[in-house]
């Protein structure tokens, strides 16, 4: 297995990303992480079962988390998420090309891959949303849901200390 670390620069943002290729590459796994998360955290377990069914890895640091730069917890729109996820889908083309590609996500990150996949009409073999959040267990109260509203009128850029990753 060879491990490599790449940066990538989008909407003034510096991301962190990396792959882990296997040694008989037969598909690519871009890995999406989710909420809190950031992807040194599949490096242990994940990926090495993944690598050990030869199957390549690149990942990267939303924004808002991990080793990726910029405020914690903030990013400027889902669509920039799911733009974020195409560069590092086209950086996975480059570093194996022709090769079939799959994005796999976990919680925040397999709302993104769903999303990605019905969005943006990609040219991927799959999708593999591993406890997707699609939705919220209860409806907060109206009050909550205007007061962010306002809030995020205000204060745009705006978080709450959530011990992010």
């Amino acid at each position: 297995m060879t491990h490599n670390q790449f940066r990538f620069s989008f909407q003034d943002t510096d991301f962190f990303g990396q792959s882990w290729q296997a040694e008989d590459t037969k598909a690519v796994i871009v890995l999406v992480h989710g909420m809190g998360e950031h992807s040194s955290r599949y490096a242990d377990f994940v990926v090495p079962k993944l690598i050990e069914n030869n199957f390549s890895v690149v990942s990267f640091d939303h924004f808002g988390h991990g080793k990726t730069k910029g405020k914690r917890g903030y990013c400027p729109s889902f669509d920039a998420v799911l733009d974020s996820v195409s560069r590092v889908i086209e950086k996975a083309k480059k570093l194996f090309p022709n090769k079939p590609i799959f994005l796999y996500g976990h919680s925040m990150g397999g709302n993104v891959v769903v999303n990605y996949a019905l969005r943006k009409n990609p040219d991927l073999k799959g999708i593999v949303a591993s406890s997707p959040f699609l939705g919220l267990a209860f409806e907060p109260p109206v009050w909550k849901i205007k007061m962010a509203k306002f809030l995020r009128k205000i204060f745009p850029k705006m978080t709450l200390n959530g011990d992010l990753d």
